[in-house]
């Protein structure tokens, strides 16, 4: 199966995106150990510390979608809401207790 140059030169460009985002990635792991160590951070220096790497972290989500069209799923917080049952097919819930019987 032969592939066209253009398909090769894209399919390099992405890996090459994907690993400079992987060493974005450890350089910023590297960066919060360090500020780890210091303890003496002051509440402005870490709110602007985080916003830097909150925008970091979303420059990297669009960057990546941009390149490989993959999304980073968003972690939603709150309480889950209760299960959509479809009445006009009823649970049979004696078959169920069967299967966990045998």
């Amino acid at each position: 199966m032969s592939s066209s140059p253009h398909y090769d030169r894209r399919t390099e460009a992405q890996i090459k995106m994907v690993e400079a985002m992987a060493r974005s990635q450890a350089a910023l792991a590297r960066l919060l150990e360090q500020l780890a160590d210091i303890s003496e951070l002051s509440r402005h220096q870490s709110n602007l510390i985080h916003d830097n790497i909150l925008s970091l972290t979303h420059y990297q989500q669009s960057l990546c979608h941009t390149v490989t069209g993959w999304r980073w799923r968003e972690v939603k917080q709150g309480s889950a809401g209760m299960p959509w049952l479809n009445h006009q097919y009823p649970l049979d819930v004696s078959r169920i207790h069967r299967v966990e019987e045998e």
